[in-house]
């Protein structure tokens, strides 16, 4: 496979090792292959130093993201993880995604978001504006420099079985709009910090049935953390919804009979 020190848009490596982009990665750019390369070389010394967005799919060997790799990918946008299933460590080389606006990180088996003493290695993604973790079950917490992300505006924790908090940090999340929570089944209660979000405008949780219980209108043990939301879309598994349906339907269908019923008696 030839190198690509010199893709701007879009990268997808699928279904492959890690050795195309290690290959590139290590790419002497400082050294111009022709005359005519002389002026790509001089603006873009390091290779896919302009690259926006980057998809690795299913990569086998993919154990860690490099430092070496990351520090290069400085324009970077939009970086997508998906079944790297030996992918155990993000490592310090986050802090170098200063441009990195959408992470996400889906059904990564082995992945340890280990917490740093004092979050540095979060601290410099400073243009983050979503982050998903999808079927991450080693999240057991948030990753604790994740607080000082402060320009995160979207969350999304979907099929982390062993989540079991939401840490009260979350309130430093000031700039948080949208917070989605999807099948979380050890996440039992919101912390206090939740009523500190004044910019978060909707709050999604489906099939977390202890949460559910907790966050019911006027009733729930968390709902006062949450009644500020203008948007709340709390909804029960399927399974319970398919059982509503039938008694909604018949609920209409005994206020239809009533009506007619009442219809006939004044006529």
């Amino acid at each position: 496979m030839p190198m690509f020190p010199h893709l701007e848009e879009y990268f997808l490596l699928e279904n492959s090792s890690s050795k195309p982009l290690q290959q590139t990665m290590m790419m002497n750019m400082a050294t111009p292959q022709s005359p005519t390369s002389t002026a790509t070389a001089s603006s873009s010394s390091t290779p896919l130093s302009k690259l926006k967005s980057m998809l690795l799919n299913s990569i086998e060997d993919l154990e860690a993201l490099p430092e070496e790799w990351l520090q290069n990918l400085t324009s970077l946008e939009y970086l997508n993880i998906k079944y790297c299933n030996r992918l155990n460590s993000l490592s310090p080389g986050i802090q170098h995604l200063t441009a990195l606006q959408n992470l996400v990180l889906f059904n990564c088996r082995e992945l340890e978001l280990v917490n740093d003493e004092d979050g540095m290695h979060w601290q410099g993604l400073k243009s983050l504006l979503s982050l998903e973790f999808t079927e991450v079950p080693k999240l057991v917490s948030l990753p604790l420099g994740l607080q000082h992300a402060t320009t995160l505006q979207r969350l999304k924790i979907s099929n982390c079985e062993n989540l079991t908090a939401i840490p009260e940090w979350i309130h430093n999340c000031t700039s948080l709009q949208v917070l989605e929570i999807d099948e979380c089944s050890s996440l039992t209660s919101l912390p206090e910090g939740m009523r500190s979000l004044t910019y978060l405008q909707t709050l999604k949780i489906h099939n977390c049935p202890i949460l559910l219980q907790r966050c019911e209108r006027e009733a729930g043990e968390d709902w006062a953390k949450i009644a500020h939301i203008p948007e709340l879309k709390l909804t029960y598994p399927e399974s319970d919804a398919e059982v509503a349906e039938p008694a909604k339907e018949q609920k209409k269908q005994r206020i239809w009979s009533i009506f007619k019923k009442s219809r006939a008696l004044n006529s």
